[in-house]
């Protein structure tokens, strides 16, 4: 598993008819791995820590998950990634944090203003 968090000010996606504009807020990318496939269960468990952890930084209660393949060569199959990111998003909502997620399967347009300082840029790998 691979995860670029970010803490932005501005950030929009669009793709025909599926749009969304946010301010001041947590993205996940997230690009789940082959390996990841052979424990999902343990691969949640570390993604929903790793949110955690980084919104508390920010002292954040909503975040927007992000499907995203394109961190490394080594890809989970399109059901695998949905499935990491569909139970993530359950345990966050479970202990209160308000959860948004963007489309999976389509290439979107986006774009992102990020806070100007280094801790709104962590990469984690696990």
């Amino acid at each position: 598993m691979k995860m670029l968090m970010l803490r932005f000010e501005k950030y929009a996606y669009w793709k025909d008819a599926d749009d969304g504009r946010f301010e001041k807020g947590i993205i996940i990318f997230t690009h789940a791995e082959e390996k990841d496939e052979e424990n999902l269960g343990k691969a949640v468990t570390k993604y929903v820590k790793n949110v955690k952890w980084f919104a508390r930084k920010w002292d954040s209660n909503s975040v927007i998950l992000h499907s995203f393949s394109h961190l490394s060569s080594s890809k989970a199959s399109f059901e695998s990634a949905c499935e990491i990111i569909d139970k993530g998003a359950q345990r966050l909502s479970d202990v209160g944090m308000e959860v948004m997620k963007t489309p999976y399967g389509k290439v979107l347009n986006f774009q992102i203003e990020l806070d100007d300082t280094p801790m709104a840029r962590v990469f984690k790998e696990f």
